[in-house]
């Protein structure tokens, strides 16, 4: 174990900060300013099995409110 907290499923997570995948920096309080919640999703390019996944989860912005993205 690494000495961190266990995050429990449907409690509010600790801000984090993630790299981007075309450099920077994203922060979860960033995404969630003005916002009631948001769904981080961690995918990654090089896996088959996330690959599949991408126009679905591409699917959760279309038809979406502006104020989503």
């Amino acid at each position: 174990m690494t000495g961190q907290p266990i995050q429990e499923f449907g409690s509010i997570a600790s801000d984090f900060l993630l790299p981007g995948v075309q450099n920077g920096q994203f922060r979860l309080a960033d995404f969630l300013e003005g916002k009631r919640g948001a769904i981080v999703v961690f995918w990654s390019g090089v896996c088959s099995h996330c690959v599949r996944y991408d126009a679905y989860l591409n699917g959760f912005t279309e038809g979406a409110p502006r104020n989503w993205r």
